[in-house]
């Protein structure tokens, strides 16, 4: 799981890209304003949450998101994972950020 909105202080946002993902709630209803005029979609933190979402519609979200913005930024789990993966394809771009430490340096 992504762990942006649990640093921008969004951890008990009620709706997550976790509803979003699994059918029940739409984008416009998981964005929040966030930090400098940013519009947040905070990842769910529950297992549960997570269990229930669909990556496979992550593409057709982001593609709804990108109307109007100059950039959108994925905040994708470590990994190698299904979940972990399917954002690095629909990206223009990719900016990988690790930790200097071994196991760190691994997974990426």
């Amino acid at each position: 799981m992504a762990n942006l909105g649990l640093m921008l202080g969004l951890e008990k946002s009620k709706v997550t890209l976790h509803e979003v993902l699994s059918g029940e709630a739409e984008i416009k209803d998981a964005t929040y304003s966030g930090p400098a005029g940013l519009l947040v979609v905070p990842s769910g933190l529950t297992l549960k949450g997570f269990q229930k979402a669909n990556p496979d519609k992550l593409k057709k979200v982001v593609s709804s998101l990108t109307d109007g913005m100059d950039y959108v930024l994925i905040d994708a789990p470590a990994g190698i994972s299904k979940d972990g993966l399917i954002p690095l394809t629909i990206a223009d771009r990719i900016l990988l950020v690790v930790n200097p430490e071994l196991s760190s340096m691994a997974d990426a």
